[in-house]
């Protein structure tokens, strides 16, 4: 995994070339590591070619789905969202479906979930079985370093 190629993306202002690296990576650590750090108020295309790209691992997946505000989507499923919000609702039901597919490859990247004890113990008493997958914790390469 090249930390420097992956700082000079995330901050990369061609917009073509991130997409390329987004569609034709195969390192899960580096596609993790550009997640990790992408600036979420640059919309959702970027998400959408990491969630895409058949190296995304399980860690990846989720650690997007957190990013784009996840909680707030398991506290109301079947919210209907207003105009502003489509594009995000279409995003986050896309990869909540994905996960609970267990449509990811498994890449041995760390992923914790970010939530308090408390959030752990109301969702864990919440969730279906195919769900808890979204509060477990994964073993691997911490991959989430700020750039």
């Amino acid at each position: 995994m090249e930390k420097e190629k992956i700082k000079e993306l995330v901050y990369e202002a061609d917009e073509e070339k991130v997409m390329n690296f987004l569609h034709t990576c195969t390192d899960s650590q580096a596609l993790h590591l550009y997640a990790y750090n992408y600036n979420w108020g640059d919309g959702f295309d970027e998400p959408k070619a990491i969630m895409s790209n058949c190296s995304c691992s399980l860690s990846t997946a989720l650690q997007l789905f957190y990013d784009a505000d996840g909680l707030e989507f398991l506290s109301d499923i079947q919210q209907e969202a207003d105009e502003w919000q489509k594009e995000w609702l279409e995003f986050i039901k896309t990869l909540y479906t994905r996960i609970i597919k267990d449509d990811f490859i498994s890449a041995q990247i760390k992923f914790e979930p970010p939530l308090t004890k408390v959030e752990l113990y109301k969702l864990g008493k919440d969730l279906t079985k195919e769900e808890l997958v979204l509060i477990s914790s994964i073993d691997g390469v911490n991959c989430n370093i700020q750039l």
